[in-house]
Parts: C-alpha cells; sequence; structure tokens
C-alpha cells in the first residue's frame, strides 16, 4: 500500500509555518486530545479499534522516510504522536484490566452476600420454629401448671372447709350438750 498520501497529509498538519532556508515550524498535538480521542474510537462498535490505530500507527512511524533535504522531516512528531497514543492505550487497556478485575471482584462479593443472606434466612427459619415450638410448649406447660395449682388449692380448700365445718359441727354441739337428751347425745357422740 502505497502511505504517500497520507505523509504527504501528516507533513501539512504538521508543519505550521516554513520560511526558506529555516527550520520549519512544527505543530505539537496536546495529550489531552489524543487522550479524548482515543477514548471516543475506543467507546465505538469496533472492540480492536485502539489496538489497530496503535498497530498502524506503528507501521506509519517506521515506514517513513524524511524527504532529503531534512527540512520537512516530521519523523520526530510522528514519533512523539505514536508514543503518546501507545501510552494512552496501554492505560485505557489497563484501567479496562483493573475496571473487570473489580467488576469480577464484586460479583464474587455479591454471590459470596447472597449465598450468605440465603445461609442466614434458612438458620433464621429454624431458629424462628423452634422459638415457637418451645414458646409454645411454655404456655402449654403454664396452662398445664394452673391446672395443677387450682385442682391443688380445691383439695386444701376443702380440707380446711372439712375441718373447719367439723369443728363448728363440734362446737355447736358441745354448746348444746345440755339441752339434749342422752340417746341423742349417744348417737352423735357415737357418729362423731
Amino acid at each position: 500500500m502505497d502511505r504517500k498520501p497520507f505523509y504527504q497529509k501528516l507533513e501539512v498538519i504538521y508543519i505550521i509555518s516554513k520560511k526558506q532556508d529555516e527550520e520549519p515550524e512544527l505543530w505539537r498535538h496536546l495529550y489531552s486530545d489524543i487522550f479524548s480521542t482515543l477514548t471516543l474510537i475506543d467507546g465505538g462498535d469496533s472492540k480492536s479499534g485502539i489496538d489497530v490505530l496503535v498497530q498502524n500507527l506503528g507501521e506509519l512511524v517506521s515506514d517513513y522516510t524524511p524527504p532529503v533535504d531534512k527540512k520537512d522531516d516530521i519523523s520526530r512528531s510522528l514519533l512523539k504522536l505514536y508514543d503518546h497514543v501507545n501510552l494512552d492505550v496501554a492505560r485505557i487497556n489497563y484501567s479496562k484490566g483493573v475496571a473487570s478485575e473489580t467488576q469480577s471482584k464484586l460479583n464474587e462479593v455479591t454471590l459470596l452476600a447472597d449465598n450468605t443472606k440465603k445461609d442466614v434466612e434458612v438458620h433464621f427459619n429454624d431458629i424462628q420454629k423452634k422459638t415457637d415450638s418451645f414458646t409454645k410448649e411454655i404456655t402449654e406447660s403454664s396452662k398445664k401448671n394452673k391446672r395443677e395449682n387450682i385442682t391443688i388449692l380445691g383439695i386444701f380448700a376443702s380440707i380446711v372447709l372439712a375441718f373447719t365445718g367439723g369443728l363448728v359441727f363440734s362446737s355447736s354441739v358441745l354448746d348444746n350438750i345440755d339441752k339434749v337428751s342422752i340417746y341423742r347425745l349417744l348417737i352423735v357422740v357415737t357418729l362423731i
């Protein structure tokens, strides 16, 4: 492929002023322009756009032969352009690698968090079931204890009432012993 038209266009771009018998003033590219242009190319449809660009610039630099008079020599400017483009492509690719690695680590952490969340939910459900079962057992035990306490209190109350009733009966009998006939008295004593 004939690259002469490309070199002529680059010479037009880089050579700003050309005075006779003097070194030409060369245009300097801005590093920020290189980076912003590369990010635009990298964000385009082609995934290998900036790598192809570096390869093509490398071939342009290596195949460039300066003019015989050496006044229109842009080889240093091309080499600087190639160097800066190569440097920014390396930075972009490194940033992509770091971003990819970070995303991978983030995905791992997210997966681990999801698994941990599932484990916690399972354990929480188990604990919740055991707590509910324990609460139910305590409630039933409390109800059973209440019934037993009421039964025991009922038995003691009946014993106290029986004893008190017996005492009242005996006391009443003894209070009225003088008013009763001997036969009735013998029947009651026998009964007591």
